[in-house]
């Protein structure tokens, strides 16, 4: 058995250490050898499925009843095998795990809830979306831990919010080359649900008007939640009949239930679901003719095997349809230009007051758009 110890530090950093001793002939705590992975060469240098195959290696790679004596080179081995991650450092028990930035490969009893966003791409809406949906969720909810994996790390400086940064080459690798954008999102998810036990995700597009914290209650390894049911997927979906198409061990068929995944809560158990999600992704680009694949995959892979996904009723509101956007971004932009200037705190207190919904005569001001 792996475990994973988890230290929290100010401001959502997160330190993670590694510790193979379950299994082991009793021995003096100084005498554990102790792996740190930096977080850095974690996301950036393993594809999500090399990242799903960490939460196997107890299993694939570790035979922990092995003796003492090899119990080193097979730490070593674990990440020779991969190729890929190469800065390791190596700690005993007396080493200080502040002096990098890890990430947990497995969860471990320590583990702590976060809340997650994922913000890319060439419009800044996105981010400073995530990051107004943050601000307000701090009003809320003070004790939350926030990661927001994003292109624009440098927007996110000086709040009490974590990043993990996505570079332009493995944005290229999780949209499958570039041939489908939401493949970051799905491969994102596996990301950020890789160093916490429960994660509650938010487009950018969503924010909270209450207090949201009771979702991880929603969470376990047999439940999860999305944003809404959609029902029997749209007619592009039928080109999937008849072509064997598999997610997991399951046969996809176009028929299966559509999920939203605007919202998504899920446990770090469903990380290998997940995982066939995303390469099931891969198989329908240019089959099915919809920018929908993900949420499809992603719902389809979480209700297999017994277990259920249901809608999470909680105070969100969202600026999803194209009027609700035109003005959300005009509020936004007007946000932070007369309130960026303030602390953090006073932020947060006047992102709870701030209105991004539409009253009656902003929705009549916009009456000459057709998709409100």
């Amino acid at each position: 058995m792996l475990v994973v110890a988890a230290m929290r530090a100010p401001w959502g950093w997160h330190h993670f250490r590694l510790d193979w001793f379950a299994g082991l002939p009793a021995r003096p705590q100084s005498d554990v050898t102790r792996m740190l992975a930096q977080e850095n060469a974690i996301r950036t240098r393993l594809s999500p499925r090399q990242r799903v195959r960490a939460l196997r290696a107890k299993d694939d790679i570790f035979d922990m009843r092995g003796t003492r004596n090899n119990q080193g080179s097979s730490c070593n081995h674990l990440f020779d095998d991969w190729g890929r991650l190469h800065k390791l450092k190596l700690m005993d028990s007396s080493g200080d795990s502040s002096k990098g930035q890890g990430a947990a490969l497995l969860p471990g009893p320590e583990m702590s809830d976060s809340f997650g966003y994922i913000a890319f791409g060439d419009d800044e809406l996105y981010a400073r979306g995530a990051l107004f949906s943050a601000l307000r969720l701090l009003h809320y909810c003070p004790d939350a831990k926030v990661t927001v994996l994003t292109d624009r790390p440098h927007i996110f400086d000086g709040y009490p919010i974590g990043t993990m940064e996505l570079t332009a080459s493995r944005m290229a690798e999780m949209s499958f080359g570039g041939r489908y954008r939401f493949g970051i999102k799905a491969a994102g998810i596996i990301d950020l649900l890789g160093s916490c036990e429960r994660l509650f995700l938010m487009d950018t597009d969503m924010y909270p008007i209450g207090d949201i914290s009771g979702c991880f209650g929603q969470i376990s390894p047999s439940h999860s939640v999305m944003n809404r049911c959609e029902g029997r997927p749209k007619p592009p979906y039928r080109a999937l009949e008849g072509r064997h198409f598999m997610l997991g061990e399951k046969m996809l068929t176009g028929s299966e239930p559509m999920w939203s995944s605007g919202v998504l809560g899920v446990h770090n158990a469903a990380l290998p679901a997940l995982s066939d999600a995303y390469h099931a992704i891969e198989q329908l680009i240019g089959v099915v003719r919809a920018h929908t694949p993900e949420q499809f995959c992603i719902g389809v892979a979480l209700a297999r095997d017994g277990c259920r996904i249901t809608p999470h009723r909680l105070p969100i509101r969202n600026y999803t349809t194209r009027g609700k956007k035109l003005f959300a971004r005009r509020r936004l932009e007007a946000f932070f230009a007369g309130y960026g200037h303030l602390g953090v705190g006073q932020q947060i207190e006047q992102a709870a007051r701030y209105r991004l919904w539409r009253a009656p005569m902003d929705m009549w001001k916009q009456r000459h758009i057709w998709h409100f």
